[in-house]
């Protein structure tokens, strides 16, 4: 199984200032060089944001407040990361920002795409086919595919 680079990044955004005038926080998902970035719906003002801990500064109960916060972002990433490894599931910075939004994608395989494929043909047959073209599709099929027949 091949090892992947990944790297989590909370940052604010201070080009987009709340109507507050705090920054919104984001999270940045990196995998083998691609990014995916989401809002994370917190916000902290840009004085009490350390950038190089990626945390608040202070010790007041907003800032640890949202201190907590980010970790169990952080811990709950980093769990997405670990099932889809273990899963032996195809791990891209899409698909974790993705799942931790609550937007499970299945993986699409070449047999489902070639079967769907095969319902478009079998519903053009009189149209755009004639029905000689059918059996030679499904024999290409039975030849790439020889445990699904």
């Amino acid at each position: 199984m091949r090892r992947h680079y990944f790297s989590i990044l909370f940052f604010v955004r201070k080009t987009k200032l709340l109507k507050n005038g705090e920054a919104p926080i984001c999270l940045r998902v990196t995998v083998d060089g691609q990014r995916a970035e989401i809002q994370i719906k917190r916000s902290v003002s840009v004085n009490n944001w350390n950038s190089q801990k990626e945390c608040a500064i202070g010790r007041d109960a907003q800032s640890r407040e949202l201190n907590h916060y980010l970790e169990i972002v952080r811990a709950k990433v980093l769990s997405i990361h670990g099932e889809l490894e273990q899963n032996n599931k195809p791990i891209t910075a899409s698909t974790i920002i993705n799942v931790y939004n609550g937007k499970s994608e299945s993986a699409t395989t070449l047999l489902s795409v070639f079967n769907e494929q095969n319902k478009k043909y079998r519903e053009l047959i009189g149209k755009d086919y004639v029905l000689a073209i059918l059996p030679i599709w499904f024999a290409v099929g039975k030849n790439f595919f020889p445990i699904h027949r």
